[in-house]
């Protein structure tokens, strides 16, 4: 029987996961082994019932998509009721969504924000790489090592988190790729923050004076946070002098805020956190709550007057569902306050984090902004075994990181109180002290 989940405090576990029904249902799905993944038969606020009855924390969101919870019921009601009248067809909140992106979204220049709209983040990563090459003219994209921006082959041509992404596909030409701030791991050697930054800038400046004309790059496609790298922060500093050198050049910056936008960062957008405004957002995952597919590329209008018409589209890019859920969305984190809530929550974790940094030497660094948090722990294989401890003990998480990179991926949902974060912290804790122990 389904249960209301919403409140919950702490994981029930009747068939530690993955139970006998997950295990099953993998099979039959072809998996060799156990993932450590749930199969839900129900989810709603920050809690995943599967198959076996485990009640589950998602201390993921559903990959940063559920930021308002699993099955918000605003947002469901905003879909039913949109599902009632129309499902495909022009309807009046293509307006009112561009409207109220409007009043949120951090934008230079003047005039009415536009959006052009994707069902994922692989395309609106594409449609953002067109929209700087049709507007400027020019070819060349500025991007990251480490960078997931997706696997559609623009996203693709700008992503290297591993070499698998895109082996046997080829790249799109004029992609010029420089290191992402690390400063545990800093690809040319251990310096501090402030000669890391420096140093990478230079890289991009010298590159701009040699092989790469300025006149020919048309934008600097930039993760305010490198997700999927390992969760790493850049400095302020970084991001002013990156913005610094784009705009000197005539280069449009890129904000890819498809896993840190709308309030988890603790506001609405993560650029804000570093005072710099882009020119171009690429949004997704938490656009429309979990709730449907939705994602886009948004500009001002005086940037797309200078491209003679700009057009990216797909049959189901502006779909009337997604666009009803996307206003809902919008209005629960405005009335919910969950970017200030994101940071409330963020503080307590770090706060609880740190100290496990402190205690125990398995843990390498806790950092992050607001609810997106790494944890990075001292090898892959390890950060790998607490991920599937916590998974058996109620927590679903999981661990990211490139170059070796071992990190646990802390982003509950924007609405998880102060005590189910404190259990699920503690479910987290005693991962790490058997991993100290090497009982994993």
């Amino acid at each position: 029987m389904v249960q209301k989940l919403w409140d919950y405090e702490k994981p029930v576990i009747n068939d530690p996961p993955p139970g006998k029904k997950v295990k099953k249902m993998l099979n039959k799905m072809g998996y060799e082994r156990e993932a450590p993944y749930p199969i839900a038969k129900y989810a709603e606020g920050v809690w995943i019932q599967d198959l076996d009855d485990n009640i589950l924390y998602d201390f993921i969101s559903g990959r940063c998509t559920v930021n308002a919870g699993h099955r918000h019921p605003e947002i469901m009601k905003a879909l039913k009721a949109q599902a009632d009248k129309v499902t495909h067809c022009g309807v009046e909140d293509l307006y009112n969504l561009e409207r109220s992106l409007d009043t949120i979204v951090p934008l230079r220049g003047t005039g009415n924000l536009r959006a052009t709209y994707a069902l994922s983040g692989s395309a609106a990563n594409d449609a953002a790489i067109k929209m700087a090459r049709k507007v400027t003219g020019r070819m060349g994209i500025i991007c990251f090592a480490g960078a997931y921006h997706g696997t559609t082959y623009g996203a693709l041509s700008v992503s290297s988190y591993v070499p698998s992404m895109v082996k046997g596909f080829g790249r799109l030409n004029d992609i010029f790729y420089f290191p992402y701030p690390d400063y545990i791991h800093p690809p040319l050697g251990k310096l501090d923050g402030e000669d890391v930054d420096d140093i990478i800038i230079g890289l991009i400046e010298q590159a701009l004076e040699t092989y790469m004309p300025p006149e020919e790059v048309a934008a600097v496609l930039f993760e305010p946070v490198a997700g999927d790298a390992g969760w790493l922060i850049p400095s302020k500093s970084f991001v002013k002098k990156l913005d610094k050198l784009a705009q000197k050049n005539d280069i449009l910056f890129l904000s890819e805020e498809v896993q840190t936008g709308f309030g988890r960062t603790g506001e609405w957008f993560c650029t804000e956190n570093y005072d710099v405004t882009p020119d171009i957002v690429v949004l997704g995952k938490a656009m429309a709550g979990g709730a449907i597919a939705m994602a886009g590329a948004v500009a001002k209008q005086s940037l797309l007057d200078k491209s003679g018409g700009f057009y990216h589209g797909h049959t189901m890019g502006r779909q009337p569902l997604g666009l009803a859920a996307t206003l809902a969305n919008i209005d629960v984190i405005k009335s919910e306050k969950l970017a200030a809530r994101s940071r409330a929550n963020g503080d307590l974790m770090m706060s609880r984090l740190t100290e496990m940094q402190e205690n125990y030497e398995c843990v390498v660094e806790s950092r992050g902004i607001a609810s997106l948090i790494g944890v990075e722990i001292s090898s892959k294989e390890l950060a790998g075994k607490i991920a599937v401890d916590c998974y058996r003990h109620g927590v679903y998480i999981i661990e990211m990181g490139y170059r070796g990179i071992g990190a646990l991926r802390v982003a509950p949902p924007l609405v998880s109180t102060e005590t189910q974060l404190e259990n699920a912290l503690a479910v987290i804790e005693d991962a790490i002290k058997k991993a100290e122990k090497g009982d994993l």
